[in-house]
């Protein structure tokens, strides 16, 4: 049973490599609520990562706040988005080739999952869990679902102080 009486909540799917800090903090928001999270993404190869930001993300991301929100120079969002422009939406292979070798040589980084501080969940978590999660991590959605990320540092400790802050 979690601290607040539910069944106690499960955390499953690919969790190999994915930080011990992510996956505690995890675990208290999935106990907290009596909710199974399923990671989709965990920690995985600069490569994998970079192909699933040029397959999946799409334009309102790439041109959103969000990549700036990570602190990503202005001038390297730019050159993104003008190879995602060429490689997504006039099929040019070169600018695929280019944009994956740019993004796995530095964005990758900026995201967490080369590391283990970064998950994907199913786009499907309810909203309340989804508002616990963005109490200890950064959350945008992608069409493969929802990206949690520490930012290259841990989540917080979950205290009772941070655990009021989660609604039923």
């Amino acid at each position: 049973m979690s601290p607040t009486g539910k069944p106690a909540g499960k955390i499953t799917g690919k969790t190999a490599g994915v930080s011990k800090d992510v996956l505690a903090f995890l675990q208290a928001v999935a106990d907290h609520y009596g909710v199974t999270l399923k990671i989709k993404l965990g920690k995985t190869q600069p490569k994998r990562v970079a192909e699933d930001m040029l397959n999946s993300w799409g334009p309102r991301v790439w041109k959103g706040p969000e990549f700036p929100l990570l602190g990503i120079r202005g001038a390297d969002l730019k050159a993104w988005n003008d190879l995602y422009d060429q490689a997504v939406v006039r099929g040019d292979s070169n600018a695929y080739r280019q944009f994956v070798q740019d993004m796995t040589g530095r964005l990758v980084m900026y995201t967490g999952h080369a590391t283990g501080v970064a998950v994907d969940l199913d786009k499907g978590t309810p909203k309340n869990v989804r508002a616990a999660l963005k109490t200890g991590m950064f959350e945008f959605a992608h069409s493969k679902g929802l990206h949690y990320d520490a930012l290259r540092r841990k989540p917080p400790k979950v205290t009772e102080k941070l655990r009021a802050k989660w609604k039923k």
